[in-house]
Order: C-alpha cells, then sequence, then structure tokens
C-alpha cells in the first residue's frame, strides 16, 4: 500500500515556495495532513511568511445540532459515544462505528505516531495509550505510567509531547494566579475525541458508557473538547485545591473570566466546594454543562445549560477561531 499523506512529503515545501513566489496574486493552496515537529519545521523555514496553520478537528457538536431530524439528546449521544470523525459519527450502526475506530485507532499506533518519533513496539503504545485511557480526566501521573512501562518521567513526557502534538490528547494546565492558597500544580489530560476514547474503554454502546467508573470525565473531556476546539485563543485551565475544591474549567480573555463546571446527570447538584471556587475564582459568569435539552437559573450569574446554549453563552464573551 502506498501511503502519500502529506507528512511524508517534506520534499515538496521548496518546491511549493517557488510556485507561490511566482504566482502569488490570488493563489491559495490547501494541504491536508498531520502534522510533525520536523514537518513543522521545514514549512516554517521554507514557507516563512506564505503559510497559515489551521488545526481541523473532527467534527464538532455545533456542526452536526440540528444537522438531522433526530431528538437533540439522542442526536449528544450518538456523537458523545461516537466522536466526531465523520465515518464513525454516520455509521450506520454502533458496532460498525465502533469497527471503524478501532481500525483507526491500529493505523494511528502502527504507522502514524511511531513515524514521528516514538521508538516502542506498536502493542507498548497501545498500552501506553490505553493507560492514558484511564487517567481522561484525572490530574496526569507520569511516574505511575512511567514505572507501569519501565520507562523513565523523560521518555514519558516525550511520549505525551507527541500524542499532543499530534491532536490525539489535550493537557490542560492548573490555574495557578491565587497565591494564597494551595492549588495543584499537576495537569489534567484528556483524550480528545470521545469515540477514541470508548474505543479504549471498549465501550461499543451507551449503556457501556454509563456502567463505566469514569462515566463522568469522559462528559467532561467531551465538553471540554467542543468548547476548546471552538474557542482555542481563550486561556484555557483549571482549578483545584490541595483539598479537593475544583473546577473543570476556567476560561479567560480581554479581563474577562467564566468558568465551566460539567455533571453528567440530568439533575446536577451543586456542592459546597462549587460555591467555595466562585468565591475564589469570582468569574462574570459559571456555567453547569449538563446533558440536557433545556437549562436553567441557579442563582445570579450561575446557569444550568445544555451544550448548545453554552456555546451560544460563550459566543457572548470570547472571539472564537
Amino acid at each position: 500500500m502506498t501511503r502519500n499523506f502529506f507528512q511524508h512529503l517534506p520534499g515538496l515545501f521548496p518546491i511549493l515556495r517557488g510556485f507561490v513566489d511566482r504566482h502569488h496574486r490570488g493563489t491559495r493552496i490547501l494541504l491536508l495532513g498531520s502534522s510533525s515537529p520536523d514537518l513543522l519545521k521545514q514549512s516554517a523555514e521554507s514557507l516563512a511568511g506564505r503559510l497559515v496553520y489551521r488545526e481541523l478537528s473532527p467534527l464538532l457538536w455545533e456542526e452536526i445540532s440540528g444537522s438531522t431530524t433526530e431528538g437533540p439528546l439522542s442526536l449528544l449521544q450518538k456523537h458523545w459515544l461516537r466522536g466526531g470523525y465523520p465515518l464513525s459519527f454516520l455509521a450506520e450502526s454502533n458496532q460498525a462505528s465502533y469497527d471503524w475506530r478501532e481500525s483507526f485507532k491500529k493505523t494511528i499506533l502502527t504507522w502514524d505516531i511511531p513515524a514521528l518519533g516514538i521508538r516502542v513496539s506498536p502493542l507498548t503504545l497501545e498500552r501506553f495509550v490505553r493507560m492514558l485511557s484511564l487517567q481522561h480526566g484525572q490530574n496526569l501521573n507520569m511516574a505511575a505510567l512511567g514505572n507501569s512501562l519501565g520507562v523513565s518521567s523523560p521518555t514519558i513526557r516525550h511520549y505525551l509531547e507527541i500524542l499532543e502534538g499530534t491532536f490525539q490528547i489535550r493537557v490542560l494546565q492548573p490555574w495557578m494566579e491565587n497565591q494564597g492558597k494551595r492549588l495543584v500544580k499537576t495537569p489534567k489530560v484528556y483524550i480528545r475525541d470521545s469515540g477514541l476514547l470508548h474505543t479504549l474503554w471498549e465501550a461499543m454502546d451507551f449503556n457501556d458508557i454509563l456502567a463505566h467508573p469514569l462515566f463522568g470525565a469522559s462528559w467532561e473531556g467531551y465538553v471540554l473538547e467542543q468548547i476548546l476546539s471552538r474557542f482555542p485563543r481563550v486561556r484555557a485551565s483549571f482549578y483545584r485545591t490541595a483539598s479537593g475544591i475544583e473546577v473543570d474549567l476556567v476560561l479567560e480573555q480581554d479581563q474577562k473570566r467564566l468558568v465551566v463546571e460539567t455533571k453528567a446527570s440530568t439533575a446536577p447538584q451543586l456542592t459546597r466546594g462549587f460555591w467555595t471556587a466562585m468565591a475564589d475564582l469570582k468569574p462574570d459568569v459559571a456555567l453547569v454543562v449538563a446533558p440536557v435539552e433545556t437549562g436553567w437559573p441557579v442563582r445570579a450569574g450561575t446557569f444550568v445549560c445544555s451544550l448548545t446554549e453554552a456555546l451560544n453563552r460563550l459566543n457572548d464573551f470570547f472571539r472564537p477561531r
């Protein structure tokens, strides 16, 4: 099989530079492919001043909501379960979607990621990614990962950088501005596409997700990915104190601060810790995003809302991509 993806043709850059320089007026060239550190370096050297990078995410909720006659909650569950890769989301059945994601996962682990610098067997790499999936939405424990694989923390960090650079995972940093509090300094890790996460969990249908001990973390990661892919320029972090008080997402831009808490229940309950965090963070607005069709106000400045309502409110606060 011939693999002619753009990332495997770095020698194309000098040719494109000459073409663009000769025909620059009105010329637009669209290049699609995975990125890698070497590829980005070569493109920056060869096409400096001539190139704009765009991250293309899998299909987002805002792109598919309202696109079918399917009910909003049913469609939401389908997107959450299958993720946003088109052939997974549009598959005729959950089984067909799962089979496609399983094949896609093997392709990534066997071909694409090893070609970018992870010199381990595909089986070891799959084990590493599966272990990451069990830390999804949790504070990243590199020591535990290293001990399990028998490698050093710098090696684990290298693996993580490649997975993050190829858009397979998202590493979310902690909010660190309050010097009067003992705040957690360890980042959190998420598998970016919820469909791939559920494949790593071997979750075939929505009941399998419901039964998983990290069900709430699955919803958290799904919501965060829809928001952060929509607003990549917004400064994003999470808030967690040493005593366990936590808010899933803190968003800041242009002196505005908005917090997002996720609840996988249709009747979310807010704890005393949540209100303590609100007193510490003093956000302009707090959104509690739940799998509901229509939300409701909790108190001044705090709202339970659906994912669609949350994205609409965020549009009023921040500049989208």
